[in-house]
């Protein structure tokens, strides 16, 4: 028998429940039907659902949830936990405890069945993102389509790692909480080294696509030679485009990469993707509304005057935005970036250089628009302030009175010594020219600081830098 904890952060926000074997249940702040978290209002009032089957639980976040449901330290849409693990929503842990002692199970238990189903699951999706990635080529209108499906790829990767570790015993599997997708080479030599002694022969085929993953050929070469039926067969950009921009495979393709190929749809525009553009259309995830109208304005405006309407009633900021971006084209750059472009800002941040895709993409609708004109000042010394900067296009200078103390350009950002302890403004800012800002507060840097340690190391280097300077 399993249980499921739920530990917030102040007294009495907490709560124990018996996980029922092969029972579907809805987690949220306030399910219909489901177990409640009330304490945290972070998470969605229906945010996930999570089932107890075969010794594991399988949570999978709503695509309407506001806020990413994270798993061994990043945001995951699926994944399986197992006893004595947790995952994190917001501000909230949910541990998995067994309420009665077992044994380690053995080749043959069920639980070892059910890793192996898992496993193949998992192992197809990483072999239709390395298929997806070689077929789309290295055209440079499909990199944010590529990224997009790479950070998938390395998701299913860590979690068929995960899950090769169910075969040992639970002595050898403890890795330090590193995720294989990230680690360096020596470390991956090593961890694959001390699997791969204790892992069933059954099993062991299984990690021939970890141990090539950075060689796509010869991790698709050897995968085919020993699980053929994994592979998914190769085909033209076309074809695998239009796949994905209909969302299929439906288990391989996120809204977020199905919203990265409309973007390079919009790039690279055809009468043939007309029809999927429409579907988009009408999708679940703003995101992908959001760009498939930027995708159906590349096509002939009486196109886009025939469909845009399946959207004039859509009530997300960001449809919004990109209907009024496109109806009129005066003034285009002045307006706010899609989310698609501000992910491809952010991946030019220092700060963010090495987070994932899809958690940029969660950051965007939290970022401000701000346009400077030329000599137009955004704060002066002195004044009060709890948030930081990222020039997306022109100059400022940073300055005290007449002394120019540096200036900074495109992908710079200033403010974060403030959005890490709010403290009068220690210079102003000005603009040198024309210059559009996108402003992030201070409660969003430290969330994402405490979530995401690549992003916290990129802020100590950028202090770092300030210092030395």
């Amino acid at each position: 028998m399993a249980e499921l904890l739920a530990i917030g952060q102040q007294e009495g926000h907490r709560w124990r429940q018996t996980l029922p074997a092969g029972e579907r249940i809805r987690l949220g702040r306030s399910p219909r039907d489901g177990w409640m978290v009330p304490w945290d209002s972070r998470i969605s009032r229906d945010h996930c659902d999570i089932q107890w089957k075969n010794g594991v639980l399988l949570v999978r976040t709503l695509e309407t949830a506001s806020n990413p449901t994270f798993f061994r330290d990043r945001p995951s849409r699926e994944f399986y936990v197992r006893p004595g693990e947790e995952f994190r929503i917001a501000r909230t842990r949910f541990e998995v405890r067994e309420s009665v002692a077992s044994a380690p199970p053995s080749e043959d238990s069920t639980q070892m069945s059910a890793a192996r189903s898992l496993l193949d699951t998992e192992i197809a999706a990483a072999a239709w993102g390395i298929t997806a990635n070689l077929d789309i080529g290295d055209a440079s209108e499909f990199d944010l389509l590529k990224s997009a499906i790479r950070s998938q790829l390395n998701a299913n990767i860590d979690q068929a790692f995960f899950l090769l570790t169910c075969f040992l015993s639970s002595k050898k599997n403890n890795f330090g909480g590193v995720r294989f997708s990230t680690a360096r080479r020596e470390q991956k030599e090593l961890m694959i080294t001390r699997i791969l002694k204790d892992l069933p022969k059954e099993a062991r085929r299984h990690a021939m696509p970890l141990l090539f993953a950075d060689e796509s050929k010869a991790a698709l070469k050897r995968l085919e030679a020993e699980s053929p039926d994994l592979v998914p067969p190769s085909l033209s950009r076309e074809r695998r485009l239009s796949e994905i921009l209909a969302g299929q495979p439906s288990g391989q393709v996120t809204p977020w990469i199905q919203a990265t190929a409309l973007y390079s749809a919009a790039k690279s525009p055809s009468d043939e993707f007309e029809a999927s553009i429409v579907v988009a259309l009408q999708s679940k995830s703003g995101v992908v509304r959001e760009t498939a109208v930027c995708a159906l304005a590349a096509m002939a405006p009486d196109i886009f005057l025939e469909h845009v309407g399946l959207v004039a009633d859509d009530t997300d900021d960001r449809v919004i935005t990109a209907i009024n971006r496109y109806r009129s084209s005066t003034g285009r750059a002045t307006k706010d970036l899609l989310t698609t472009e501000k992910v491809k800002m952010l991946k030019t941040v220092s700060i963010f250089a090495r987070t994932a895709d899809h958690v940029l993409a969660a950051i965007a609708p939290l970022l401000e628009h701000n346009r400077l004109t030329a000599n137009e000042t955004l704060f002066e010394k002195g004044d009060l302030g709890n948030s930081m900067y990222i020039i997306y296009k022109g100059n400022v200078c940073v300055h005290d009175g007449n002394e120019t103390i540096r200036e900074l350009s495109d992908s710079d950002i200033f403010g974060e010594m403030t959005a890490l302890d709010p403290m009068p403004r220690s210079a102003s800012v000005t603009a040198t020219s024309e210059t559009h800002l996108y402003r992030l507060d201070q409660e969003t840097l430290l969330e994402l600081m405490a979530e995401r340690t690549e992003i916290l190391q990129g802020v100590v280097q950028v202090l770092c830098h300030r210092l030395r300077v």
